[in-house]
């Protein structure tokens, strides 16, 4: 007849809650991934801005035409930059638009591992004032 062991393990979470707390770390790291790849794109655009920037300030280089040419496509930039601001979402939630604040995630099986993410807006009339802000805070 085969033996039955028993486990003296004593398990600090019932196995039924296993999905629940293993999808919690990595929703936060699925947030973390989609963030990221949107603000590669985001900070792309900001570099391109930059250096149309620096274009148009070329002085007499430049005529009013081009002047004109380069801030349209600033203008473009930004444009584009709002719309990843207000469209990249996890699940629903908008990430980059300032709404994702202090979000807990349950990282571990005792109360107080946890693991806490705000995401500032990326928005172009958040960033363009000069003001030094976080986007990412962990």
């Amino acid at each position: 007849m085969p033996r039955v062991w028993s486990s003296p393990i004593v398990w600090p979470v019932r196995p039924r809650e296993w999905p629940r707390r293993l999808r919690t770390p990595a929703r936060a790291v699925s947030i973390t991934q989609v963030t990221d790849g949107a603000l590669d794109q985001a900070t792309e655009l900001v570099q391109d801005i930059r250096v149309k920037a620096i274009q148009a300030a070329a002085g007499p280089a430049q005529s009013a035409e081009s002047r004109q040419a380069i801030q349209a496509d600033i203008d473009s930039s930004l444009k584009n930059l709002s719309q990843i601001s207000d469209t990249t979402s996890y699940n629903g939630q908008k990430l980059l638009s300032g709404a994702f604040s202090a979000q807990s995630f349950q990282t571990g099986a005792s109360a107080g591992e946890t693991l806490e993410m705000s995401l500032g807006s990326i928005s172009p009339d958040q960033i363009s004032d000069g003001q030094s802000r976080t986007v990412v805070q962990y």
